[in-house]
């Protein structure tokens, strides 16, 4: 049975969605994108292919339900502080190994926060281009006018409809919930987060997935307007899970959302191949 359940941490009170299950071995802790919800995993907290998992969406700071303690800052807006929130999440609620699911700005947390999270057993990475130092032939991020807008505190109503059009392809079930979940993240947000981005202040992260030592599933909609598919293809080609980019026909960036049953089959998948692992 599917639950919402909230634990006090040291900035900001979480929220988090749950299904739990009898003598779960591995949970999977679900991180949203920038400016989403926890609510953009319910297609996945819904499916009876994760029976025998413990699952979890948790909502970021200053997102959806989670809401800032009182005296916090604007710190833990940053990539740092989300990743420490989520670090701090995963040691307090979690004690079963940890498949990382990360939609879009969340898999980039999950990388960043991994070290610091007991038991990381795989990343499952949805339309998230793992950032590196390292010099690329291609860019992580297409040139797209959305971009801008991911770390623009105000937006209009026009802004908003560009937005949440570039985050999915034709499905306005998704732009729905993309925009009300848009309108209640915190309106300090994005201009933080840009700044942080802008710093440089976050790990390599094909390093960090090197030194964890785990294959990430790597997914993208073939769709998909703000990702580079050639940036995130040669990585995928060189440490992905099977060496190769999953990409799902006729989806675009919120690909759990538009295509639920293609991306249920690839977790399950995956989650096969982690179980196997530790046999």
């Amino acid at each position: 049975m599917l639950k919402k359940d909230s634990v006090k941490l040291s900035l900001c009170n979480a929220s988090y969605l749950e299904r739990s299950s009898e003598g779960a071995e591995t949970t999977i802790l679900m991180v949203h994108g920038n400016s989403l919800s926890k609510e953009t995993f319910l297609p996945q907290l819904e499916s009876d292919r994760f029976d025998g998992y413990r699952l979890i969406a948790v909502d970021l700071p200053g997102h959806g339900d989670s809401k800032a303690n009182s005296g916090s800052d604007a710190s833990m807006f940053s990539l740092k502080g989300m990743a420490d929130f989520l670090s701090e999440f995963a040691k307090k609620v979690i004690d079963e190994e940890i498949v990382l699911a990360g939609h879009s700005l969340g898999g980039h947390l999950c990388i960043q926060a991994a070290s610091k999270i007991q038991n990381v057993k795989g990343f499952f990475l949805i339309g998230t281009p793992p950032l590196t130092t390292t010099e690329m032939s291609v860019p992580p991020f297409n040139d797209h006018p959305a971009m801008g807008l991911l770390f623009k505190d105000e937006l209009d109503e026009d802004e908003l409809e560009v937005l949440a059009n570039s985050m999915h392809n034709g499905s306005s079930k998704t732009a729905k919930m993309i925009k009300e979940a848009v309108r209640k993240t915190d309106s300090s947000l994005r201009s933080t987060l840009g700044q942080s981005v802008a710093s440089g202040d976050f790990k390599d992260e094909l390093d960090e997935l090197g030194n964890i030592g785990v294959s990430p599933a790597l997914v993208l909609g073939e769709k998909d307007e703000l990702i580079h598919p050639g940036y995130v293809k040669k990585i995928a080609e060189s440490t992905g899970w099977q060496n190769k980019l999953h990409v799902v026909p006729a989806a675009g960036h919120t690909v759990q959302l538009e295509a639920p049953e293609a991306v249920n089959s690839l977790l399950a998948e995956y989650m096969s191949f982690i179980d196997s692992k530790g046999n």
